[in-house]
C-alpha cells in the first residue's frame, strides 16, 4: 500500500535522514562542532552572569574561584595552552589509530572507528575547553573577575583529565580485533533487525503488465557511484500519483554507472523534466557503500576483516575464526526472518514498483566465498568454516535456504581433500561435513 501525501513525505524525510545521518557518524566534525557550539555560547553567558549576579553567587557559594585579576589570566591562559597541546596529541593518536585500522583491518573498516561517539566526544571536550577558556580570557578586567566563569574553567579542566584517561583505555581497546569483529557485527545485526521482518509477507505476487520491458522508459543516472538508500514509499507515491509502473534494476550496493538506466518507467504519457528528476531523487548514490539498506556491505566487513587475517602479512587465523563465528551467527538470523517483497503495491493492490531485493543465497555467498578461497591450506579455519556451515544449516527453514549451504559444504569439502596432508585432519573434516548433511 502508498502512504498518503503526508506519509510519503514521510518517506521522504526518513530515507534522507537515514543518508544524513549515516554520513554525520562517519565524520569527526558534527559532535565536536556541537560541542564547540556550546563552549562559545556558555562562555558569552556566564560572564553576563557573573556581572548581573556576583555578588548573590559569592554569597551562596563559597567554593567559587576568588583569585585576583592576574591570577584568573594565569589560569585561563594556561589551560587554553595545555588544552591545545593535548589535542594536537589526542588528534595525532586518532589518526594513527586509523592507519594501523586501515593497514590490519582494510580501509573499509575506517567507518566503523571514525563513527565512534567516544573519540568525537573525546575531540569535541578538549576543543570546547580551549574555546571556553580563550573567550573567558577576554572577560576578565583589573576590576572584574568573572568567579563562575573561571570556576567552569576549572571543572572543565577536570573532565577533560577524565576525558584524556578514558580516551587512552578506549583506543587500547577498540583497536583489538575482537572489539573490532564485535562492532561490526553489533551494526549488521542492528540492520538485519531493521530491514527484516520477523513475519512473511502474505500479499499475492503479480506480474508486470504484458510488454512492460518494450514500453518501459528509462530514467538514466545522474552519476556514477553506490546506490546507498532508496525511497520507496516516495517512489510508490509518486508512482500512484502519475499512473506509472516502475522496475528498480539496482539494490542497496550495486554500482550505478552515469547514464545508464537507473529505474525503468512505464507511463501512458511522455515523462517530463520534473517528473524524471523526482523519479531519480528516490534513489540516493554515493562515492561508497553504506550499511543503511545495504546487508551484504555489513558481511562483506566482516569477510574483509577475516581475508586480511588469513594473507601471510598478518597470518591471524584465530580472527579469521572470530569471523567465522560472527558470520554464523549472522546468517543464523537472517534465515530466521523473511525479507521484505519484492514488489510494492499502492493503497488500492496495484502493482507500482518492482524492485530488485536481496536473498538468503546471496548473503551466503557473500560471507563464505571469499573466505573459503584464502582458507584453503590452513586446517583449523576450513574446519570452522564447515561447522559454521553446519549451525547455520540448523537454523535454515526451507530447502531453497538449505541448498546453497549444502553447496558451500561441498565446496569447502573439496577445498580441504586438496589441500590437507594431515589425515586427521582429514578425518575431522568428514566428521564436520557428515554433520552439516544431518543437519
Amino acid at each position: 500500500m502508498v502512504p498518503g501525501p503526508s506519509a510519503a513525505n514521510n518517506g521522504v524525510m526518513n530515507s534522507w535522514l537515514e543518508g544524513i545521518v549515516d554520513k554525520l557518524r562517519a565524520s569527526f566534525w558534527p559532535v565536536p562542532s556541537l560541542m564547540f557550539s556550546v563552549a562559545v555560547v556558555l562562555a558569552l553567558w556566564l560572564p553576563w552572569v557573573d556581572r548581573n549576579f556576583g555578588d548573590a553567587l559569592v554569597d551562596n557559594f563559597g567554593w567559587l574561584y576568588g583569585g585576583e585579576a592576574e591570577g584568573a589570566r594565569a589560569m585561563l591562559s594556561t589551560i587554553a595552552g595545555s588544552m591545545m597541546t593535548v589535542t594536537g596529541v589526542v588528534f595525532s593518536i586518532t589518526i594513527l589509530t586509523l592507519v594501523l585500522a586501515s593497514a590490519q583491518f582494510g580501509s573499509r573498516l575506517l567507518q566503523s572507528f571514525m563513527r565512534d561517539p567516544g573519540n568525537q566526544v573525546v575531540l569535541g571536550s578538549f576543543v570546547s575547553t580551549f574555546v571556553y577558556s580563550i573567550i573567558v580570557l577576554r572577560s576578565v578586567r583589573d576590576g572584574f573577575v568573572p568567579q563562575l566563569s573561571v570556576t567552569v574553567a576549572l571543572l572543565l579542566v577536570f573532565a577533560s583529565v577524565a576525558v584524556l584517561i578514558y580516551f587512552i583505555h578506549h583506543v587500547a581497546t577498540k583497536i583489538q580485533a575482537e572489539s573490532v569483529v564485535a562492532t561490526v557485527h553489533r551494526e549488521l545485526s542492528d540492520t538485519i533487525c531493521r530491514l527484516l521482518s520477523e513475519h512473511p509477507c502474505d500479499d499475492p505476487q503479480l506480474a508486470l503488465p504484458d510488454g512492460f520491458e518494450q514500453d518501459a522508459r528509462p530514467v538514466l543516472a545522474p552519476s556514477s557511484g553506490y546506490l546507498q538508500v532508496t525511497a520507496h514509499e516516495t517512489l510508490v507515491a509518486l508512482s500512484a500519483k502519475h499512473d506509472l509502473v516502475v522496475r528498480a534494476p539496482y539494490r542497496a550496493g550495486d554500482f550505478v554507472i552515469e547514464g545508464t538506466p537507473l529505474l525503468y518507467v512505464r507511463a501512458d504519457r511522455p515523462l517530463d523534466d520534473k517528473l524524471n528528476d523526482e523519479l531519480a531523487d528516490t534513489l540516493a548514490v554515493g562515492s561508497r557503500r553504506t550499511i543503511t539498506q545495504d546487508i551484504e556491505h555489513g558481511v562483506h566487513q566482516l569477510v574483509q576483516i577475516g581475508v586480511r587475517a588469513l594473507s601471510t602479512g598478518i597470518n591471524d587465523p584465530f580472527t579469521a575464526i572470530n569471523c567465522i563465528d560472527r558470520l554464523a551467527a549472522a546468517l543464523c538470523q537472517i534465515a530466521r526472518r523473511h525479507f521484505p517483497s519484492t514488489q510494492l503495491k499502492d493503497e488500492d493492490g496495484r502493482l507500482r514498483v518492482v524492485i530488485k531485493g536481496n536473498d538468503f543465497a546471496g548473503c551466503v555467498d557473500a560471507a563464505f566465498n571469499q573466505i573459503r578461497q584464502h582458507a584453503g591450506t590452513n586446517p583449523a579455519v576450513v574446519i570452522r568454516l564447515l561447522e559454521a556451515i553446519g549451525r547455520v544449516s540448523e537454523a535454515a527453514r526451507t530447502d531453497s535456504q538449505r541448498r546453497p549451504l549444502m553447496l558451500h559444504a561441498d565446496m569447502v569439502l573439496a577445498e580441504g581433500r586438496r589441500a590437507f596432508t594431515q589425515p586427521r585432519d582429514l578425518e575431522a573434516l568428514e566428521r564436520r561435513y557428515q554433520a552439516v548433511q544431518a543437519a
